[in-house]
């Protein structure tokens, strides 16, 4: 599959490989299941919907606040080179989930553009079109 006719690498960001994809369908090409929530902090947004803004924030300072994580993302773009991203989320609403945050941090890190949602079939959800600036 690509993005807009490019090619893509999908990463999933969760700790545990949703059922749907353990079957095959749009399986990832990178796993990072060090840029997954907590259970403790899914738990807490689970039962405080509402609370959507605190939740980025939390999930900022307990998993991207780590310095070895932004290793990972580093290595993320390099894993991903010139092909979009997509960054697969076990999320109904991936524009509510962890995707925002990791997204955020990327523009920042390395100029990306080209940021859109996009369901995948399936019921999956992906964020689509992350690119590097001199794509």
């Amino acid at each position: 599959m690509s993005g807009g006719g490019r090619p893509v690498l999908r990463v999933l960001l969760e700790r545990r490989l949703p059922i749907p994809l353990a079957r095959g369908a749009h399986r990832p090409d990178l796993w990072l299941p060090a840029l997954a929530p907590s259970v403790a902090l899914r738990c807490w947004y689970a039962e405080c919907p509402e609370g959507f803004a605190e939740y980025l924030a939390r999930y900022e300072r307990e998993v991207l606040g780590a310095s070895e994580r932004a290793a990972e993302l580093h290595g993320l773009l390099a894993a991903a080179g010139q092909r979009s991203l997509i960054l697969q989320v076990a999320e109904r609403d991936p524009a509510r989930s962890h995707a925002v945050v990791v997204t955020r941090r990327l523009h920042e890190l390395h100029g990306l553009r080209g940021l859109c949602g996009s369901p995948e079939p399936d019921g999956l959800q992906a964020w689509l079109g992350l690119r590097g600036s001199g794509a």
